[in-house]
């Protein structure tokens, strides 16, 4: 049998920051009940992680990473930019995977916006899309490849499109 305050852990981690209520995890472990979920976390909030708090909020749960540890984690926090560079780096892989093999300036017409060449260059780099062909007028035609699919769990190019939809 798992040890319930590890199951209550491992959906608190897994929750990504988002506020858990006993019903939640009455829903993850149905054998459980109030009483002994409730008891559990707050032994959980007594003893804490090496490296995160369980914090109470109203009858709201959640997991906080140790005051000490803070510092550390801006130094890698993403700034405002990277938000939108990841954005159009997502939506430019979507309209790949969706329209291959297409060019830079169908990208463009889809987006509705200019392309910057450095996003197909970090594509390439994550080795998600490759070029597929190259056309009589130097146009180049993007694909996805296999490691795409991989990285992304998917067993066909079909089963994005099915997501898609």
């Amino acid at each position: 049998m798992t040890n319930i305050k590890s199951v209550i852990k491992a959906l608190l981690i897994s929750s990504n920051g988002t506020m858990l209520n006993i019903d939640d995890f009455i829903r993850a472990m149905p054998d459980q009940n109030k009483n002994s979920i409730s008891s559990a976390l707050n032994e959980l909030m007594k003893e804490g992680g090496d490296t995160y708090d369980v914090i109470r909020v109203d009858e709201h749960y959640y997991v906080r990473t140790k005051l000490e540890y803070v510092e550390y984690i801006r130094r890698i926090k993403v700034t405002t930019e990277e938000p939108r560079q990841r954005k159009a780096l997502i939506e430019t892989l979507a309209v790949i995977a969706m329209r291959q093999p297409t060019s830079r300036s169908e990208i463009e017409d889809l987006r509705c916006v200019q392309l910057n060449v450095s996003i197909l260059h970090d594509l390439q780099d994550y080795g998600w899309i490759k070029v597929v062909k190259v056309t009589n007028n130097d146009t180049h035609l993007y694909g996805t490849t296999l490691k795409f699919l991989q990285d992304f769990g998917l067993s066909s190019i079909g089963e994005f499109e099915e997501m898609c939809l």
